[in-house]
C-alpha cells in the first residue's frame, strides 16, 4: 500500500466524489414531472459509472498488478451497492 501515493489517492477520492455529486444531480432530475427528464436518468447514471470505474482504474495504477486488480474489483463491488441503493430510493420516492 505504499505505492499507493497521494496523487493516486486524489485521482480516486475526485473520482468518487464526481459520483456521488452526480447521484445528487440524478435525483434532483428525478423530482421533475416530465418523462424526458425521467428517461435521461438511466443514460446519465451510466456515462457516470463508466466515468467513476475509468477514473478509478486510472487512480490504481501506481499500485502492483494484482492489488490493483483487488482494489478495483472492491470498487465495481461498491459502485454497483450504490447504484443499486439510488435506484431503489428513486423507486421507493415515485410510488
Amino acid at each position: 500500500m505504499d505505492n499507493l501515493n497521494r496523487r493516486s489517492m486524489g485521482r480516486l477520492v475526485a473520482a468518487w466524489a464526481g459520483f456521488l455529486i452526480g447521484l445528487l444531480l440524478l435525483r434532483w432530475l428525478h423530482t421533475f414531472r416530465d418523462n424526458i427528464a425521467h428517461q435521461a436518468i438511466s443514460p446519465l447514471f451510466l456515462v457516470l459509472w463508466v466515468l467513476l470505474l475509468a477514473f478509478a482504474w486510472d487512480g490504481c495504477k501506481a499500485i502492483t498488478s494484482r492489488l490493483r486488480h483487488f482494489l478495483f474489483a472492491i470498487q465495481v463491488a461498491a459502485s454497483l451497492g450504490v447504484g443499486l441503493l439510488f435506484f431503489q430510493h428513486l423507486i421507493s420516492r415515485s410510488i
